[in-house]
């Protein structure tokens, strides 16, 4: 026995994709990985060696030469 209960009605408005919901997400997990890539890259030139002695400590090895920056006159 098959009755029916209540007829379908076709829906208003689309359930899905929920575009304002879809920008949202994407803008705000760009900026999060954005800015979690410049703290990195941040982190990682601060980390940088930049002098001979760095090198020294970092490495053990001993420095044969540099190169120095031209100073601005």
């Amino acid at each position: 026995n098959i009755s029916i209960i209540q007829r379908a009605r076709a829906p208003i408005k689309p359930m899905k994709p929920n575009r304002k919901m879809n920008i949202l997400v994407s803008i705000i997990l760009g900026a999060v990985t954005t800015i979690a890539f410049a703290l990195f890259v941040e982190y990682v030139v601060l980390q940088s060696m930049t002098t001979p002695s760095d090198v020294e400590k970092r490495l053990g090895l001993n420095v044969l030469a540099t190169i120095s920056k031209k100073k601005k006159i």
